[in-house]
């Protein structure tokens, strides 16, 4: 991506992150209608792109559903529910 007197490279270490971003919110209303190709689009990168990370729509459905999963036992990790039952 060129701007006016910048450009602007991504490193490949961020482009993971970035996919999984976009595909958090694209996956937030109904994710089967989801295409590879809207994620694409807001990630800015190409579609192909996608599957240098990630083998399939689902795997990377199931990147996204563990991402979500880690933060909230990073963000609220509930004692409560850690307790061993009896």
């Amino acid at each position: 991506m060129t701007t006016i007197g910048h450009t602007w490279r991504r490193r490949k270490r961020e482009r993971p992150e970035e996919i999984l971003a976009a595909a958090r919110i694209e996956f937030q209303g109904n994710p089967s209608a989801v295409t590879m190709a809207q994620i694409a689009r807001r990630a800015g990168v190409a579609k192909g792109t996608i599957y240098l990370y990630f083998a399939s729509k689902a795997e990377l459905r199931s990147a996204v559903v563990g991402d979500v999963r880690q933060h909230q036992i990073l963000v609220c990790p509930c004692p409560d529910r850690m307790r061993p039952v009896a």
